[in-house]
């Protein structure tokens, strides 16, 4: 799973969430949470480790449960106003069919940022969409602009975190009113936007400067190739997106 094409994982990952989204049975989002959990297992053998920057969310899927059970049915009605109590259906299974699904949807999110990079996902919906550059959409000017912001998220990142801690040593406290809070944020965003300017203005020199031209054949850091078991993959991903679709 780790060496197969980055767009057949994005077709597999297309294909979950739509089954994810089209089907309220609880038996079959309980089918659904083996098969992603199965997929964390294999990805990395631990489901632990990988669901730790979700845990906070996953902590809530009991208390989902519960507030779904309350005010989804006439269980309050039924206890303190003596009316006739839902069937089992509308009392658990459809709370417990809503609760897999978000689950689901958190396991899904998880598996995706584990198994496919940023790049990956872009140049998987590049090579998509690339096509559609004989009918005049300008995919490369549209996917450059995406490269380079999301390059820079993570350069923008390492400049907040700087000037918070420059910020923190010059006024030697920590904001503890709404209004600091706001006032060392109005007073961060606006040498930041300085920096990210400087930053943009160096990009665009350098690249007149390489001589960068959108019409020109594009080349590639990192090729994506089909072999065998991209075909395979493929095929079962797109299957089993129709199967879905066929039966909802």
């Amino acid at each position: 799973m780790r060496h197969v094409d980055p767009r057949v994982k994005l077709v597999w990952l297309i294909g979950a969430a739509v089954g994810i989204f089209s089907f309220s049975d609880w038996y079959i989002q309980l089918g659904i949470l083996l098969v992603l959990g199965s997929a964390l297992i294999i990805r990395h053998g631990m489901v632990k480790f990988n669901l730790r920057p979700l845990r906070i969310l996953l902590f809530f899927l009991p208390f989902t449960f519960i507030i779904h059970i309350l005010f989804g049915s006439h269980l309050l009605a039924t206890i303190f106003a003596d009316k006739p109590r839902d069937s089992w259906q509308v009392l658990f299974w459809q709370p417990l069919g809503f609760t897999l699904r978000i689950g689901n949807i958190i396991i899904l999110m998880t598996l995706a940022t584990q198994w496919l990079k940023a790049l990956e996902v872009l140049d998987a919906f590049y090579h998509f969409l690339k096509p559609l550059r004989k009918i005049g959409l300008p995919v490369d000017d549209l996917f450059q602009i995406i490269f380079i912001a999301v390059r820079f998220i993570p350069l923008m990142r390492e400049e907040y975190q700087r000037l918070d801690e420059s910020w923190r040593i010059f006024i030697n406290r920590r904001p503890t009113s709404l209004a600091a809070k706001v006032e060392r944020l109005r007073m961060i965003l606006i040498p930041l936007m300085i920096v990210s300017f400087r930053r943009a203005e160096v990009l665009a020199e350098a690249m007149t400067v390489r001589g960068y031209d959108p019409k020109a054949e594009r080349s590639y850091v990192g090729q994506l190739r089909w072999r065998a078991v991209d075909w395979v993959g493929l095929a079962v991903g797109l299957g089993a997106l129709v199967l879905v679709v066929v039966i909802v």
